[in-house]
This record gives structure tokens, C-alpha cells and sequence, in this order.
């Protein structure tokens, strides 16, 4: 797989990475829908949906720089606005059910990449 390629699935991994759990087990649709309510109401589950998706894009040292070369921010930056654009995009269901599926299966699509970058 190419450089860029790379680089652009990691928006499909950042968007499962922190949200909903880490995307392990995959959710019903009743239950996304659920979480996506909890994370609506709840500023402490937000501020821990940010904090997870965080940790685990720094995990990965190849994640990390690949998420830094998508929003083109440094790598101390890239993770935490990426993880608030895709909380915010969950909340707003820009970040539906069928794009969470995507997510899982490790694809990102044009819409995760502009939600990444914040378009």
C-alpha cells in the first residue's frame, strides 16, 4: 500500500480508534445510536471519548505521523483535533452508522477524510 493511501486510512482508524469503545465489539445500529445520545448529553463521556481516541493514536507511532501528514499539524496537535472533529461529527451525525461500519472494516471514505480534516 502506498504512503498516501496509508495516510488517508488512518482517518477511517482514527474514527474508530477512540469513538464508541474502540469499535470492539461492532455496535448495533440501536446501540450507536444510544452512545451517540450519551455523548450528546454527557460532557465527562465526551471528555473521555477524546481522551481514549488520544491515548490510542499515540499508541502507534506510524498512526501518529500519518494522522500529523492528513490535517497537516504536528504530531503533538493531529490527535486530539482529530478525535474532537470526529466526536463533533458524531454528535452533529455527519459520522452515521454506515460510516462507523466503514470505520470498522478499516476503510475510510471521502467523508472521514474531510471530517478529518476538518471540511
Amino acid at each position: 500500500m502506498g504512503d498516501g493511501m496509508r495516510v488517508v486510512k488512518v482517518a477511517g482508524a482514527a474514527a474508530c480508534v477512540g469513538l464508541l469503545a474502540g469499535c470492539a465489539p461492532t455496535l448495533n445500529e440501536t446501540t450507536f445510536a444510544a452512545t451517540r445520545e450519551g455523548l450528546i448529553g454527557s460532557p465527562a463521556l465526551r471528555q473521555q471519548y477524546v481522551a481514549t481516541c488520544e491515548k490510542k493514536i499515540r499508541q502507534d507511532p506510524n498512526k501518529l505521523q500519518e494522522s500529523a501528514t492528513l490535517v497537516s499539524l504536528s504530531v503533538a496537535d493531529a490527535p486530539g483535533v482529530i478525535c474532537q472533529r470526529f466526536l463533533k461529527a458524531a454528535i452533529d451525525g455527519r459520522f452515521n452508522y454506515a460510516q462507523y461500519l466503514e470505520a470498522k472494516k478499516g476503510n475510510a471514505t471521502p467523508e472521514m477524510v474531510r471530517i478529518a480534516q476538518g471540511r
